[in-house]
Protein backbone atom coordinates (compact mmCIF):
# COMPACT_ATOMS: atom_id res chain seq x y z
CA UNK A 1 0.00 0.00 0.00
CA UNK A 2 1.37 3.54 -0.66
CA UNK A 3 0.17 7.13 0.50
CA UNK A 4 -2.04 8.34 -2.69
CA UNK A 5 -3.07 11.85 -0.56
CA UNK A 6 -2.88 13.73 2.47
CA UNK A 7 -4.95 16.56 3.52
CA UNK A 8 -3.52 18.91 6.17
CA UNK A 9 -5.73 21.11 8.23
CA UNK A 10 -4.33 23.86 10.77
CA UNK A 11 -1.30 22.46 11.23
CA UNK A 12 1.82 25.19 12.43
CA UNK A 13 1.74 27.26 9.16
CA UNK A 14 -0.67 25.43 6.95
CA UNK A 15 -4.20 25.75 7.43
CA UNK A 16 -5.69 23.99 4.68
CA UNK A 17 -3.25 21.90 2.13
CA UNK A 18 -4.05 18.69 -0.21
CA UNK A 19 -1.25 17.64 -1.51
CA UNK A 20 -1.43 14.30 -3.99
CA UNK A 21 1.77 11.96 -4.17
CA UNK A 22 2.85 9.77 -7.03
CA UNK A 23 5.83 7.26 -7.17
CA UNK A 24 8.50 9.96 -6.50
CA UNK A 25 7.05 13.04 -5.05
CA UNK A 26 8.94 17.00 -4.66
CA UNK A 27 8.31 19.40 -2.07
CA UNK A 28 9.61 22.75 -3.16
CA UNK A 29 9.57 26.19 -2.19
CA UNK A 30 11.51 28.62 -0.28
CA UNK A 31 12.23 29.01 3.17
CA UNK A 32 9.19 29.17 5.48
CA UNK A 33 6.53 27.57 3.00
CA UNK A 34 6.00 24.70 5.05
CA UNK A 35 7.96 21.98 3.26
CA UNK A 36 9.22 20.75 6.36
CA UNK A 37 5.80 21.39 7.91
CA UNK A 38 4.09 18.55 5.86
CA UNK A 39 7.05 16.16 6.85
CA UNK A 40 6.18 16.76 10.41
CA UNK A 41 2.60 16.64 10.13
CA UNK A 42 3.26 13.06 8.29
CA UNK A 43 5.54 12.40 11.09
CA UNK A 44 2.95 12.95 13.75
CA UNK A 45 0.22 11.18 11.95
CA UNK A 46 2.37 7.61 11.46
CA UNK A 47 4.67 8.36 14.77
CA UNK A 48 2.95 10.85 17.61
CA UNK A 49 1.97 9.71 20.97
CA UNK A 50 -1.65 10.19 21.98
CA UNK A 51 -1.67 14.06 23.51
CA UNK A 52 1.99 14.06 24.15
CA UNK A 53 3.24 15.40 20.79
CA UNK A 54 1.10 18.52 20.10
CA UNK A 55 -0.35 21.68 22.07
CA UNK A 56 -2.22 24.85 20.89
CA UNK A 57 0.77 26.66 20.02
CA UNK A 58 0.83 24.33 16.81
CA UNK A 59 -2.32 25.00 15.72
CA UNK A 60 -2.17 27.38 13.19
CA UNK A 61 -2.91 31.35 14.58
CA UNK A 62 -5.71 31.84 11.69
CA UNK A 63 -7.51 28.72 12.54
CA UNK A 64 -11.25 28.99 14.19
CA UNK A 65 -10.98 25.77 16.60
CA UNK A 66 -8.22 24.47 18.30
CA UNK A 67 -8.39 21.22 15.91
CA UNK A 68 -5.47 19.82 13.52
CA UNK A 69 -6.40 17.18 11.49
CA UNK A 70 -4.39 15.11 9.01
CA UNK A 71 -5.58 12.59 6.74
CA UNK A 72 -3.74 9.95 4.69
CA UNK A 73 -5.32 8.04 1.70
CA UNK A 74 -3.66 5.01 0.97
CA UNK A 75 -4.29 2.88 -2.38
CA UNK A 76 -2.18 0.02 -4.08
CA UNK A 77 -3.48 -2.31 -1.39
CA UNK A 78 -2.15 -6.01 -1.51
CA UNK A 79 -3.68 -9.09 -0.54
CA UNK A 80 -1.18 -8.61 2.50
CA UNK A 81 -2.76 -5.15 3.31
CA UNK A 82 -5.97 -6.23 2.88
CA UNK A 83 -5.68 -9.18 5.50
CA UNK A 84 -4.12 -7.26 8.27
CA UNK A 85 -6.20 -4.57 7.62
CA UNK A 86 -9.22 -6.79 7.49
CA UNK A 87 -13.13 -5.63 7.42
CA UNK A 88 -11.40 -2.12 7.17
CA UNK A 89 -10.28 -2.85 3.40
CA UNK A 90 -12.66 -5.39 1.85
CA UNK A 91 -12.37 -7.09 -1.33
CA UNK A 92 -13.39 -4.51 -3.64
CA UNK A 93 -12.07 -1.48 -2.11
CA UNK A 94 -9.10 0.13 -4.16
CA UNK A 95 -8.37 2.69 -1.73
CA UNK A 96 -8.72 3.60 2.10
CA UNK A 97 -8.38 6.97 4.36
CA UNK A 98 -7.68 7.46 8.09
CA UNK A 99 -7.44 10.60 9.48
CA UNK A 100 -5.74 11.44 12.73
CA UNK A 101 -7.50 14.27 15.16
CA UNK A 102 -5.89 16.47 17.48
CA UNK A 103 -8.21 18.38 19.62
CA UNK A 104 -7.50 20.21 22.88
CA UNK A 105 -5.14 17.64 23.94
CA UNK A 106 -7.59 14.93 22.68
CA UNK A 107 -5.59 13.01 19.63
CA UNK A 108 -8.12 10.13 17.93
CA UNK A 109 -7.21 7.95 14.97
CA UNK A 110 -10.38 7.61 12.71
CA UNK A 111 -11.10 5.70 9.61
CA UNK A 112 -13.85 4.14 7.64
CA UNK A 113 -14.98 0.44 7.46
CA UNK A 114 -17.65 -1.52 6.48
CA UNK A 115 -19.18 -2.75 10.03
CA UNK A 116 -22.66 -3.98 11.07
CA UNK A 117 -23.76 -0.94 13.46
CA UNK A 118 -25.04 -3.43 16.50
CA UNK A 119 -21.59 -4.88 16.65
CA UNK A 120 -19.86 -1.00 16.58
CA UNK A 121 -21.81 -0.13 19.29
CA UNK A 122 -20.34 -3.02 21.02
CA UNK A 123 -16.73 -2.35 19.73
CA UNK A 124 -17.56 1.25 21.68
CA UNK A 125 -18.11 -0.08 24.54
CA UNK A 126 -15.15 0.96 27.26
CA UNK A 127 -13.86 -2.11 29.11
CA UNK A 128 -13.99 -5.96 27.69
CA UNK A 129 -16.45 -6.44 30.60
CA UNK A 130 -18.95 -4.15 29.02
CA UNK A 131 -18.30 -5.11 25.87
CA UNK A 132 -18.95 -8.94 26.62
CA UNK A 133 -22.05 -7.77 28.50
CA UNK A 134 -23.31 -5.77 25.57
CA UNK A 135 -22.62 -9.03 23.23
CA UNK A 136 -24.42 -10.75 25.42
CA UNK A 137 -27.32 -8.41 25.35
CA UNK A 138 -27.63 -7.84 21.66
CA UNK A 139 -27.71 -12.02 21.29
CA UNK A 140 -30.40 -12.31 23.65
CA UNK A 141 -32.48 -9.09 22.01
CA UNK A 142 -31.74 -10.35 18.42
CA UNK A 143 -31.73 -14.25 18.06
CA UNK A 144 -31.73 -14.04 14.57
CA UNK A 145 -28.42 -13.48 13.93
CA UNK A 146 -27.67 -16.45 15.12
CA UNK A 147 -24.52 -15.77 17.83
CA UNK A 148 -23.19 -18.05 20.03
CA UNK A 149 -22.55 -18.37 23.25
CA UNK A 150 -19.04 -16.86 24.57
CA UNK A 151 -16.74 -16.12 27.68
CA UNK A 152 -14.61 -13.47 26.78
CA UNK A 153 -14.43 -10.25 24.75
CA UNK A 154 -11.73 -12.13 22.35
CA UNK A 155 -14.11 -14.85 21.76
CA UNK A 156 -16.82 -12.51 21.09
CA UNK A 157 -14.92 -10.40 18.82
CA UNK A 158 -13.97 -13.18 16.81
CA UNK A 159 -17.80 -14.66 16.35
CA UNK A 160 -19.23 -10.81 14.94
CA UNK A 161 -15.76 -10.66 12.80
CA UNK A 162 -16.74 -13.98 11.27
CA UNK A 163 -20.97 -12.79 11.25
CA UNK A 164 -19.63 -9.99 9.43
CA UNK A 165 -17.50 -12.20 6.86
CA UNK A 166 -20.78 -14.05 6.26
CA UNK A 167 -23.04 -11.25 6.17
CA UNK A 168 -21.22 -8.84 3.95
CA UNK A 169 -25.17 -7.35 2.69
CA UNK A 170 -25.76 -6.31 6.00
CA UNK A 171 -22.44 -4.06 6.36
CA UNK A 172 -22.93 -0.24 6.25
CA UNK A 173 -19.35 2.00 6.03
CA UNK A 174 -18.68 3.12 9.20
CA UNK A 175 -16.30 5.40 10.82
CA UNK A 176 -14.46 3.71 13.30
CA UNK A 177 -12.12 4.86 16.09
CA UNK A 178 -8.22 4.28 16.76
CA UNK A 179 -9.80 1.55 19.43
CA UNK A 180 -9.57 -0.96 16.31
CA UNK A 181 -7.31 0.34 14.14
CA UNK A 182 -3.99 0.54 16.41
CA UNK A 183 -5.03 -0.83 19.35
CA UNK A 184 -5.10 2.36 21.78
CA UNK A 185 -7.93 2.24 24.55
CA UNK A 186 -11.05 4.45 24.21
CA UNK A 187 -13.88 5.67 26.89
CA UNK A 188 -16.96 6.07 24.95
CA UNK A 189 -20.52 5.19 26.39
CA UNK A 190 -21.44 1.66 25.60
CA UNK A 191 -25.15 1.15 24.23
CA UNK A 192 -26.04 -2.40 22.94
CA UNK A 193 -29.45 -1.19 21.65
Amino acid sequence: MKIKRARIENFSCLRNLDVSFDCITSLIGPTGVGKSTVLRALDWFFNGERGGVLGEEDVHSAADTKRIRVEVEFDGLTAADRDALGHYAPDGVESLSIWRTWENGDDRITGKALAYTPFERIRACAGNRERTAAYKALRDQDPALGLPVVRSWDAAEAEMRSWEARNRDRLTEAEVEGTHFFGFAAARACSAS
